[in-house]
């Protein structure tokens, strides 16, 4: 599971993955918010591309805090 910087709590999705512009959504978030591909490791702040519910763009989004 993830917290994100914007407060949202995100889950790992089970079953079918769903894919929008070809990107793989693989965290549901509380707010209704899903997180794209992959978690990016590569920084000592991990990131992820977020889309909040009702919007049309995903934004890049800190991860506070994850646990299994």
């Amino acid at each position: 599971a993830l917290e994100l910087a914007n407060g949202d709590r995100c889950t790992l999705l089970g079953g079918t993955l769903t894919v929008v512009a070809g990107q793989t959504a693989h965290y549901g978030c509380e707010g209704g918010g899903v997180v794209f591909g992959e978690v990016d490791h590569g920084q000592p702040v991990w990131t992820v591309h977020y889309l909040a519910a009702g919007e049309v763009a995903s934004q890049l989004v800190d991860v506070v805090t994850a646990w299994s």
